[in-house]
């Protein structure tokens, strides 16, 4: 089985007006392969390819703070 060798699960906040990011957070530099409750052995083919970090919803908190909410983990990020 083949691992992937490049992992890149983004959520950003683009200014479209603007034509600029106006923040980027990438799961990978962040959460290791193996604190997914997914596991190779259940998936990683090409039918059914290894989901590692899939985001259900992001929210700004009154702090400024993201929610994030993760199909693949069993609790939310607060992202700073």
């Amino acid at each position: 089985m083949l691992l992937p060798q490049f992992v890149l699960v983004r959520f950003f906040i683009p200014n479209i007006l603007a034509k600029e990011l106006v923040f980027s957070w990438n799961a990978s530099e962040h959460v290791a392969l193996n604190e997914t409750y997914n596991t190779i052995a259940d998936v990683g083919t090409e039918a059914a390819p290894f989901d590692y970090f899939h985001i259900n919803s992001v929210e700004k908190d009154a702090n400024g703070d993201y929610l994030v909410s993760f199909h693949t983990h069993r609790f939310q990020f607060r992202i700073l």
